[in-house]
Order: structure tokens, then C-alpha cells, then sequence
């Protein structure tokens, strides 16, 4: 006999492909995309860029594709899926403060973004001119 399971206690899963992978955007795309050119820039170019696409495809690459094969196919939280070896139990914990840090940094980024935005659409622009009250320069 099956115990019944209310449709509250299942656990949620991604409808669609497409649904997954917009989900997966926001965390892959944003920082890489404006940080990038100037990590190339401040190491050296061509130089830098060789060492990164070897890291890329040889660690990060591997470690992102079993991060999402782990969730995807556990279906469970990225704590609780390192039950299956309670000794890396603690890269569980490590992923969700990483995350966490990294998602404060980027909201000040995305600020600064919107300030940006947000002033660029006034009538006369802050930056235009050196008439602030802290410049000294307003005369």
C-alpha cells in the first residue's frame, strides 16, 4: 500500500528545460560579464586569458556540471544533498555562504547600476558639470 503524499510535501522541480536554464542565468552570467574584460585587461591579455580558459574547462567547468547534476537529480537543498558523504558535508555549508556573499556584493553592483540609470534619464546630468556642493569647483 502507497502512503499518501500531499501535493504541498512534494518537493518543487523545474517544469521545463527552458525554465531551468533562465534560472541558471542570473547566477552565471552578470558577474563574468562586466568582470571579466577587466580581469584580462589588469593581468596581462592574451597572457591571462590562455591560464583562464584552461582553469575554466579543467575545474570550474566539471564543478559546475556535478553542482547542478547533484541538485538536478537529488532534487534536494545544496546542504542537505552532501548527506550521501557526511565528511563533505561542509562544502554544502561553504556553497550556500559563498552564495550569500556573493549575492550581497552583486545587489551594490546592481545598485550602483540602477543609480546610474535612474540619473542618466534626468534632465541635467550630475556628472556633467563640477557644480557640487562637496567639489569645491562650484563657483
Amino acid at each position: 500500500m502507497s502512503p499518501i503524499v500531499s501535493k504541498s510535501t512534494l518537493s518543487s522541480q523545474w517544469g521545463l528545460a527552458t525554465k531551468y536554464f533562465l534560472g541558471l542565468y542570473p547566477a552565471l552570467v552578470p558577474r563574468n560579464l562586466w568582470r571579466f574584460p577587466y580581469l584580462v585587461v589588469e593581468n596581462g591579455g592574451v597572457a591571462f586569458f590562455i591560464p583562464y580558459l584552461i582553469a575554466l574547462v579543467v575545474a570550474a567547468l566539471p564543478m559546475f556540471l556535478m553542482e547542478i547534476v547533484l541538485g538536478q537529480f537529488s532534487s534536494l537543498a545544496a546542504i542537505s544533498v552532501w548527506n550521501v558523504v557526511p565528511l563533505f558535508k561542509g562544502v554544502g555549508v561553504a556553497m550556500v555562504l559563498i552564495s550569500a556573499i556573493v549575492a550581497v556584493y552583486l545587489n551594490v553592483v546592481s545598485a550602483w547600476a540602477l543609480f546610474y540609470l535612474i540619473n542618466s534619464v534626468s534632465f541635467s546630468l550630475p556628472w556633467s558639470n563640477c557644480a557640487n556642493s562637496w567639489s569645491g569647483l562650484s563657483k
